[in-house]
């Protein structure tokens, strides 16, 4: 289990043909929004942490990841979860590792989920990216290929936020439950 929804904090990720400038007046046209804290630059692309103006409840999070959504230039928009100490942001990639020969019905899964394979890791093992035109996140992803035919393990790729909403603190990249920096 994740943990309960952390209503201090967001996950975005812009769409390719956005630029700085575009992204910082995105941004700040939300009420909801305090202030962009950082990114995090990984294999398909940047993730941005936003920090929330405090009060804000689960549901108001859960409008405001909708309210990101529908604007033209987010890609993705996701909630972090309070676990523990730790802070987890839903990343919008997941790795999957397909039984050998079998890269060809994981690009089928990928191309009827709506989301796609953004590059080969290593033998049999692929980074795949959902958007909000997929057909849901990258937990529904994961949960969607295990057990189809030719997968061999999906793993949802989380982002690790140390605490301090005020201060920039760059986020640590975890992919199921192996650490990555």
């Amino acid at each position: 289990m994740l943990g309960n929804v952390h209503t201090q904090q967001l996950l975005v990720v812009f769409t390719e043909t956005t630029s700085e400038k575009q992204k910082e007046q995105a941004l700040l046209k939300y009420e909801f929004v305090k202030q962009p804290e950082g990114r995090l630059g990984r294999e398909a692309g940047l993730v941005h942490t936003v920090n929330l103006k405090p009060g804000l409840g689960c549901k108001q999070v859960e409008q405001a990841i909708q309210l990101l959504a529908a604007d033209s230039r987010i890609a993705y928009a996701a909630p972090y979860f309070i676990s523990g100490s730790d802070v987890i942001g839903l990343s919008n990639e997941a790795m999957v590792t397909v039984t050998p020969g079998n890269s060809d019905l994981l690009k089928s899964y990928v191309a009827g989920f709506n989301a796609k394979i953004t590059q080969p890791l290593a033998d049999n093992l692929y980074l795949v990216q959902v958007d909000k035109n997929s057909k849901g996140n990258t937990l529904a992803l994961v949960a969607y290929l295990q057990g189809k035919a030719g997968i061999a393990l999906a793993e949802p790729d989380f982002i690790l936020s140390l605490p301090g909403a005020d201060k920039p603190i760059p986020p640590r990249r975890v992919a199921g439950s192996q650490q990555r920096r």
